[in-house]
């Protein structure tokens, strides 16, 4: 029996039923996407249960973040090399592992440990996309990773409110058993619906100094980000940290530039077809993608007491959000369909757009509640199709044996752009809170949207020279970048 006729083979799903692999490959990132947000409604609850402070219940956030921004970009890696959907399912049953770890170890220590594990879910994202571009006709490619990209949001709107009902009606340990019988619905479709690897891609040695030094690099990293608040950037703990940080980093670039087949292939950020849209997606994160969220949540819950506050209940801002989330999910594939017919260069300046000057509307109009519903919904929106219009952007650069780890590397780098974001946000609202009340000032608010606005037109004016490249234009084999492009030389 040839390859064409086998059951599941990349040659049938082309034919039969692409839209099945879609599906699979979306729930695959609907999963990391809610083992992501699961366990934010659970703090609360957490700080009493373990009877902790917060700056301890935070480290299930924390551990989280660590290893899921350095998963995106290992798991990449690995899943070109030796297979993607192998890589996958190893990954869905990690973090399906990391939910039991959660709670049936009993204390705090074990609930971070299985935190942690749940981190490998990181690498769901690029390894999904590479699954997309390997298994589907090349002009279906955009349209599904726009779909998958898109089903990210839709999964964590609504995480957010499934986790909430589970843990008011049966307490926070059913959030950790729905997530792990989510991840074992997710490795069984899996195993049925992917097409089998073919085996190992290319005969290269893995890089396991690189693969070791990236993890200490990115965690040092985030780890000074999420502390700067707590101890200050004046404190010896802070700059140590981020000291370290800059070293590991160093001798990482250093070692990877240094070995044939590096674990990432930082000789691609040579290239401005790379190193242009990888530096926009990390302001966008630094800015409107990262900054904007928390700050339009404080908005929508603040007290209208406050200046520039709504006065929404969590329940009710949940549920606009979930509502903006579905609807973003609705339009993503139309990033996919304008990315066919003019280039995923045109969808990225959009969704860039998108997160950034309906910003510029909740200064003018702070307090306005349906002023702040349509920038909550544009910037939604533009968040679906920046997943998506990202990898579609890179995919035209490099070829498909390099897909899952550019789009891997690319989440990394987003990571670090968010969680620098959220402590940024976090540094410029209590600037301006009040010393007395601890009430955020509308000045804090108009200052901390400006500053993301400020970011988000650096992004979208480098984005602007993103070389264009035709969708059709694809190479599907080798293992180099693309070097016929615009600015690769």
């Amino acid at each position: 029996m040839t390859n064409e006729q086998q059951p599941g083979s990349t040659a049938e799903i082309r034919r039969s039923r692409p839209q099945l692999l879609i599906a699979t490959l979306a729930l695959a990132v609907m999963l990391s996407a809610f083992e992501s947000s699961m366990v934010y409604v659970a703090l609360p609850s957490l700080l009493g249960v373990f009877n902790v402070g917060a700056d301890q219940i935070a480290w299930t956030v924390t551990a989280y973040l660590l290893v899921s921004a350095s998963s995106a970009a290992l798991g990449g890696r690995l899943g070109d090399l030796y297979g993607r959907r192998r890589v996958l399912i190893i990954v869905c049953v990690l973090a399906g592992l990391g939910s039991i770890v959660s709670v049936i170890g009993g204390g705090l220590f074990m609930l971070i440990l299985g935190r942690a594990i749940q981190g490998t879910a990181g690498a769901v994202f690029g390894l999904a996309f590479g699954l997309a571009r390997e298994h589907l006709p090349s002009n279906r490619v955009p349209v599904a990773v726009s779909t998958i990209g898109g089903s990210a949001l839709l999964a964590g709107a609504a995480g957010g409110l499934v986790a909430g009902a589970m843990l008011q009606g049966f307490g926070w340990h059913s959030i950790f058993y729905f997530s792990a019988a989510f991840a074992i619905f997710t490795v069984v479709v899996s195993l049925i619906v992917l097409p089998r690897d073919t085996g190992t891609r290319t005969k290269v040695q893995l890089d396991l100094v690189g693969a070791v030094l990236m993890p200490v690099a990115v965690s040092a990293i985030l780890l000074a980000v999420s502390l700067v608040q707590s101890v200050g950037a004046a404190s010896i703990t802070f700059i140590g940290l981020l000291l370290f940080a800059v070293a590991a980093l160093v001798g990482w670039v250093a070692w990877e530039l240094r070995v044939k087949h590096p674990i990432v292939n930082i000789r691609l950020f040579r290239h401005r077809s790379v190193a242009v849209p990888m530096s926009s997606a990390f302001l966008v994160a630094l800015g409107p993608a990262g900054g904007a969220a928390i700050v339009l949540q404080i908005i929508q819950q603040y007290p209208t007491t406050a200046e520039g506050g709504l006065g929404l209940s969590p329940a009710v801002a949940g549920g606009l959000g979930a509502v903006a989330a579905f609807i973003a999910f609705g339009l993503s594939p139309a990033g996919g369909i304008i990315a066919r017919k003019y280039g995923a260069r045109s969808v990225y300046i959009l969704a860039a757009s998108l997160m950034t000057f309906p910003l510029l509307l909740v200064m003018f109009f702070l307090g306005s509640f349906w002023i702040t519903m349509v920038a909550v919904l544009l910037v939604t929106i533009g968040n679906a199709l920046g997943v998506g219009a990202i990898a579609n952007v890179l995919f035209d650069s490099v070829s498909a044996a390099n897909s899952s780890e550019i789009t891997g590397t690319s989440t990394t780098v987003t990571s670090i752009g968010l969680s620098a974001a959220t402590a940024i946000a976090g540094v410029v609202l209590a600037f301006y809170a009040a010393p007395t009340t601890g009430l955020i000032s509308g000045t804090g608010f108009v200052v901390a949207l400006g500053y993301m606005t400020l970011i988000g037109v650096l992004s979208v004016i480098l984005a602007a020279f993103i070389p264009k490249r035709s969708i059709s234009e694809h190479p599907i084999e080798g293992f180099e970048l693309v070097t016929n492009l615009p600015g690769t030389a």
